[in-house]
């Protein structure tokens, strides 16, 4: 008999099973248990979680799992295994001894209601001795396991020694390949000189950068490279040995196969653990790009300044030197006239002494000797430049330098589609090209120029028109004024007469009512004529600054009465209306003048309605204000005429088809007087409505009372 009961957890939710099972492992006479039960494997597994029994009798089928459920839950709360002994009925059996095949922790199962005590006894109990023994073993195998890891961990240590051995080798080749990456990647240029001063290691980027492949550096010195250039940086490289001390930082130019490069340069010395400088290191950046960029644009504003200050050609000389020093050593600028032949308008060298012979190398006379074949008169007759064609044979040798180009550009200069000229730009450096980026800077500068020359022509020649048509304007209103006042002598004297037969008519009647109406004909026409002359002389008087004002008090009431009342009988179609208050509307006025606006006005209330109607007049006073309007029912105004209606000359558009006669001048007479009179005229009409014409007249200030 054992000396400490076995704890045996039974699940079933059959009160009688549990009991029945509770009650045979009780009468075991070789063994005790301690009991507790459960009804469902939820409830199971909690009781294992919070105290594990030795063992579990569980029903294969239980309310809310199953056996393998079972199996699993008490897999996962971890610890030693505990042993299982299912309970199954006839259908579950089968389960239940798959279950056991198949799933740890399952030793065997018990038929329910077919099971006798000493099975139940014999079954529990084997399960429990199978997990004691398992847990021996298990205790065993990890004290050999120990063993074997104690006596392994010298061989362990040696192992894990020569791993790390092995993983720094592999992460100094890896250091020392990423090295090499960046080396040979790196953006900026790189080179190792040894003590003699040496090429030992150059990258990509800096062999690109000095056209020269990177295995060509190897073993050799910069000056057998690159001659006298080479020579100027072994010169730093041997102050940087001398010095012990980084020249960092400094920008540098050079003439590199045919073009300016940029660098940024800084050269450091290279040094062992104990301090001895073992070479030079170089790190070179490459400015290029970017001083290409800031001399386009620094050339390309200059210029933009000087044609923006000088709208014609005389100054072009100053938009070349804009080209100094750093893309060319001289240029000009040639034009055709008005015969097409070539003129040279513009010629410039940074040294000036030089300018009379370059103006003479490239004078129209030196171009045709050349004929078609010269660069500037190539590049205008097929519209596109032409690079490195200029050349002067007779140059002597103490010339050359300065005047024979080593690159040359001659771009067209065009606008609107022609070509009329040439712009020349030209560098002398030994060796010298031009690079991409420098000839689409000179080519913009030439597309400049040609839209401001083609500017200051278009503004000459407006200039020109302006002026002829302001002659042609002033001889217009010289004509006018000159017709007007000699037709003002003979009017009245045919005016007079005419009025003077048609009272003696009257008085005698010696006409029949047919020639009567021919004579009144003829005194009507010549009062419309007259006024025609009349307004054509205050148009003149008005150009000429001649027009006065003479300003006396006035009551615009009685202005407007008795012109109306003077209207009134010659009409047959209209009817005037007239509004006004009793008190007078005083203005500080011309009386003629503003007789003159009210009778434009009512005239043309009459003229342009046609078909008759009303014509209504107003005065009236309003925020110290003298307003006079005249309002008709005629044909209106189209409201894109309404802007320019008292312009000078102009009429609305809707009159012609109407057939109504007129000049155009009368409205822009009356603005004039109303606005002398420091008044203003607006204008209201709607197309087929009628028209509003709205004069307003500051009021006349009574005397300020003394006190």
């Amino acid at each position: 008999m054992t000396t400490r009961p076995r704890a045996v957890l039974i699940v079933d939710a059959s009160v009688a099973d549990r009991e029945t099972i509770r009650r045979y492992l009780e009468s075991d006479l070789n063994h005790v248990y301690t009991i507790t039960v459960a009804e469902r494997g939820e409830q199971a597994l909690e009781q294992c979680r919070a105290l594990p029994p030795d063992g579990v009798v569980a029903n294969y089928r239980l309310p809310d799992m199953d056996g393998p459920a079972l199996l699993a839950g008490l897999a996962a709360l971890g610890g030693p295994p505990i042993p299982v002994v299912f309970l199954a009925d006839s259908d579950s059996e089968a389960s239940a001894a798959q279950a056991i095949r198949q799933f740890a922790g399952a030793h065997d199962y018990l038929l329910t209601g077919h099971s006798s005590p000493e099975r139940v006894r014999l079954t529990v109990h084997k399960a429990l001795v199978a997990a004691q023994l398992q847990g021996a073993l298990e205790a065993q195998r990890r004290d050999l396991e120990a063993s074997a890891a104690h006596n392994a961990s010298l061989a362990q240590e040696r192992e894990q020694l020569l791993a790390r051995e092995q993983e720094a080798q592999r992460l100094a080749d890896e250091s020392l390949a990423l090295l090499d990456t960046l080396f040979e990647s790196a953006p900026i240029g790189i080179a190792i000189l040894d003590r003699d001063l040496r090429y030992v290691r150059v990258n990509r980027a800096l062999a690109e950068m000095n056209f020269t492949p990177a295995a060509a550096h190897l073993g050799r010195r910069a000056s057998e490279l690159f001659g006298a250039l080479g020579e100027s940086w072994e010169r730093h490289w041997r102050e940087v040995m001398a010095s012990g001390e980084p020249q960092a930082n400094r920008e540098v130019c050079a003439l590199v196969n045919g073009e300016w490069e940029y660098s940024l340069v800084s050269y450091y010395p290279v040094r062992d653990r104990e301090g001895a400088i073992l070479g030079i290191g170089c790190v070179v950046t490459s400015l290029t790009e970017r001083k290409h960029t800031e001399i386009g644009q620094r050339v390309l504003a200059a210029a933009g300044s000087v044609l923006a200050a000088s709208p014609d050609t005389s100054h072009l000389g100053d938009v070349i030197r804009t080209l100094f020093p750093d893309l060319a050593a001289y240029g000009a600028i040639h034009l055709r006239d008005e015969q097409g032949q070539l003129q040279l308008v513009a010629v410039a060298h940074r040294d000036a002494a030089l300018e009379p012979q370059l103006g003479a190398l490239l004078s129209p006379t030196a171009l045709a000797s050349y004929g078609s074949a010269h660069p500037v008169a190539r590049a205008i007759a097929e519209g596109q430049p032409i690079r490195d064609a200029l050349v002067f044979p007779a140059l002597g040798a103490e010339q050359t330098a300065q005047l024979q180009p080593s690159t040359a550009l001659s771009v067209p200069l065009a606008a609107r589609g022609r070509f009329f000229g040439a712009l020349t730009a030209a560098a002398v450096e030994p060796g010298r090209r031009y690079s991409a980026a420098e000839l689409a800077v000179i080519e913009e500068l030439a597309r400049r120029c040609a839209i401001a020359i083609d500017a200051a022509r278009l503004y000459a020649e407006a200039q020109q028109a302006k002026a002829a048509a302001e002659t042609a304007v002033e001889l217009r209103d010289r004509f006018i004024s000159i017709a007007a006042h000699e037709l003002k002598t003979p009017l009245a004297v045919l005016l007079g007469n005419a009025q003077l037969l048609l009272r003696r008519a009257a008085q005698e009647n010696t006409l029949d009512a047919r020639s009567r109406r021919n004579l009144e004909i003829v005194v009507s026409q010549s009062l419309r004529l007259n006024r025609l002359i009349t307004a054509l002389l205050d148009m003149s008087r008005l150009e000429s600054g001649r027009l006065t004002i003479a300003r006396v008090p006035l009551d615009l009431r009685e202005i407007a009465q008795r012109l109306t009342d003077e209207l009134t009988p010659t009409l047959t179609r209209h009817v005037i209306s007239v509004e006004m208050p009793e008190e007078p509307v005083l203005v500080a006025g011309d009386e003629l003048r503003l007789e003159q606006v009210v009778q434009n006005l009512l005239h043309n209330a009459i003229k342009y309605s046609p078909q008759g109607g009303q014509v209504r007049v107003t005065v009236q006073q309003s925020d110290g204000e003298a307003v006079l309007s005249v309002s008709d029912q005629g044909i209106g105004i189209p409201s894109q005429d309404l802007p320019r209606l008292f312009e000078r000359y102009f009429r609305a558009s809707n009159v012609e088809t109407r057939r109504i006669t007129g000049m155009g001048y009368g409205l822009y007479v009356v603005r004039e007087i109303v606005e002398r009179h420091g008044g203003t005229i607006t204008v209201a009409s709607e197309e087929g409505q009628g028209s509003t014409f709205t004069v307003r007249l500051p009021l006349l200030q009574p005397p300020s009372r003394q006190p």
